[in-house]
């Protein structure tokens, strides 16, 4: 029997079209989906929209709708944006659907039956568009410490959820259980958060209609967020399904870990469900260094990203540009950096340089040959590193595995100089054609999960069917590629003249602003590759420091370990791949070339530069 893997989304609240958070997290889905199933799993992937609550009944009134009409439009604009981002979902569950109110019901009557819900009185502080209870310790100021709006205050009849009696056994499980809460630093906050005693939850309304009423009291509807996590049990409810319980991952948002990391796990417990295996909290996108608003005008549409630089470049570039839990910053000006360098300068002209030899050397049919043993060696420890990453859910380290075989081919192709075997050595030069021709037949594989058209071009130009086998020998002899293709086309970087020349006005800084910069002598004590470009350095200077770096390309960790260095150490710390970088490090750059300064005699670290 095939391994099941059940993976989710948050549904999403639809007051709104999707947008770069929506889409992050559904992408990820797809991806982790795709790569299980290829593997030979039995997949379930669902997602969906979160349809009931007091935010979307005023939002319908405010469009003088009936909530049903608004919610199934606005639905409908993610099952679209999803198809346009090449999203292959089992299932897009809305809690309005019959089948989910009928659970939500069963759900509640089970734990009301067991004793774990009460009627009482509910008094507090509510968040509308959070849909988030606080209460006075939590908020003293009646801001909600989530969304930093105004909270408004209630009274109201209500029923509770016993979640303090579950406290023990969530905090147990969580510790027993390392990989329930990923990252570390979202587990973490949880446990943190559960040194308190928990609160009993309110999980019912009555000042508003727009819900699943509560089976033994119709005037009270269910709160919303008791409804929506629901919804995991809805979609595989039935005979066919309820082999996929648990949950091997929920993929959330960090902002609402808490609900499925605390309310959720409760609620499993009193009604009898085994837990979710993984509960997974993403970061947060900012735009151009700034947390993304609509009053900011920076909030970046998925879909008009992936028309202007293609779907594939687009999903690429979310998981290439910060670690999957890190928070991360989007810019058209980064997607468009590794667009032109990584897709196409190195992925792409990998594929398009392999089909050209081809052509050139072998009337573009593979010969006859056998792996180079010493590249067969590197590629099967970067197939095991990028495999242990896809298990991990590690999406940013996979696709450095990805850019890691890639440069090793291109590097192996530069080292055997076909184009100087066509003239004295056949039999190496067949060699090489037939190493690279199987190269880039587990590339695609590799890039599949993340970019399955770009995968699938590979394919049809190489001629042969996807069999999704990363092996090296899976292209066949005498297999006739096509004509060289390009896969990507490469984007004019637009330059802001106002800028260059407001830079040439302004070109000399005055001397006191000069004494504001503190530049100090340290020495490098740790060295961490974060990307091929990057490292992540800890720095003894003032104090120890930790600095990304762009040196990666220039210097080994070895040649950078206890090296004696300058830099500067009072500028602002800035998110960099993840890692909260704390100073600069400084270089000197001519022709390409850069070399890292230092000073001229021994001076030892923290010394202040003149």
């Amino acid at each position: 029997m095939k391994p099941k893997f059940y993976v989710t989304t948050p549904i999403y609240y639809v007051t709104d079209k999707p947008h770069i958070g929506s889409a992050y997290p559904t992408i990820a889905a797809d991806i982790l989906a795709r790569y299980n199933k290829i593997n030979g799993s039995d997949v379930f992937f669902l997602t969906g929209s979160d349809e009931h609550g007091e935010k979307l009944q005023i939002a319908a009134e405010k469009n003088n709708v009936e909530p049903q009409k608004f919610v199934d439009e606005i639905s409908q604009k993610f099952k679209v944006a999803w198809k346009k981002l090449n999203i292959e979902y089992n299932r897009f569950i809305r809690t309005s659907d019959p089948d989910h109110i009928k659970k939500c019901q069963e759900f509640y009557k089970k734990v009301y039956d067991k004793g774990d819900i009460y009627k009482g009185t509910y008094e507090g502080l509510h968040c509308i568009p959070c849909e988030a209870y606080w209460t006075k310790i939590q908020a003293p100021n009646n801001i909600c410490p989530d969304c930093k709006r105004e909270l408004k205050l209630m009274k109201e009849e209500s029923y509770f959820f016993k979640l303090g009696k579950y406290q023990d056994k969530i905090i147990e499980h969580i510790k027993k259980n390392p990989n329930f809460i990923q990252p570390e630093t979202r587990r973490n906050e949880i446990l943190s958060f559960l040194k308190q005693p928990l609160q009993d939850l309110s999980i019912s309304r009555t000042n508003i209609k727009w819900g699943i009423p509560v089976p033994n009291d119709p005037k009270h509807v269910l709160y919303v967020w008791f409804d929506a996590l629901i919804n995991y049990l809805t979609a595989v409810d039935n005979d066919k399904l309820k082999a996929f319980w648990p949950p091997n991952l929920h993929i959330v948002g960090k902002e609402i870990t808490r609900f499925h990391c605390i309310t959720w796990p409760g609620m499993l417990l009193a009604a009898g469900y085994e837990l979710p295996k993984t509960i997974f909290g993403h970061g947060w996108w900012t735009a151009n260094g700034e947390k993304m608003s609509k009053s900011k005008g920076n909030v970046f549409d998925p879909i008009e990203m992936a028309d202007k630089y293609g779907v594939d470049a687009f999903r690429y570039f979310l998981f290439r540009q910060m670690p999957f839990g890190s928070d991360g910053d989007f810019s058209e000006a980064a997607l468009v950096e590794r667009l032109n360098n990584e897709l196409g300068s190195e992925i792409g002209n990998l594929v398009t340089r392999t089909m050209k030899m081809l052509q050139l050397f072998a009337n573009s049919c593979v010969p006859k040959s056998k792996p180079d043993s010493s590249l067969l060696k590197s590629y099967k420890l970067i197939l095991s590193e990028y495999k242990e990453s896809m298990a991990k859910y590690d999406l940013f380290n996979a696709l450095n595995k990805v850019m890691e075989f890639d440069h090793l081919m291109n590097k192996y192709i530069t080292n055997n100089e076909p184009w100087s075997l066509a003239k004295k050595d056949k039999v190496k030069l067949e060699e090489v054609l037939f190493n690279i021709s199987q190269a880039i037949n587990a590339l695609s594989c590799l890039l599949y999960p993340f970019m399955p058209d770009t995968s699938k071009k590979i394919d049809s130009a190489i001629n042969i069917e996807k069999s999704y086998n990363e092996d090296f020998g899976n292209v066949k002899p005498g297999t006739k590629f096509n004509a060289p293709i390009i896969l990507f086309q490469k984007v004019e970087k637009k330059v802001n003249h106002e800028i260059v020349d407001e830079k040439k006005k302004t070109g000399s800084v005055s001397f006191d602003d000069f004494k504001k910069i503190d530049i100090r002598t340290g020495v490098i004590k740790q060295v961490e590759k974060l990307t091929d470009k990057l490292y992540k350095l800890k720095v003894l200077a003032d104090k120890e420091r930790t600095i990304v770096s762009g040196i990666a390309e220039f210097y080994t960790d070895k040649e950078l370990l206890n090296k004696k260095i300058v830099l500067i150490t009072n500028l602002e710390p800035k998110q960099i791949k993840g890692v909260l970088s704390e100073g600069m490090v400084l270089a000197a750059e001519k022709d390409g070339k850069v070399v890292l300064l230092t000073t001229d005699k021994e001076v030892g670290e923290n010394a202040e530069v003149l």
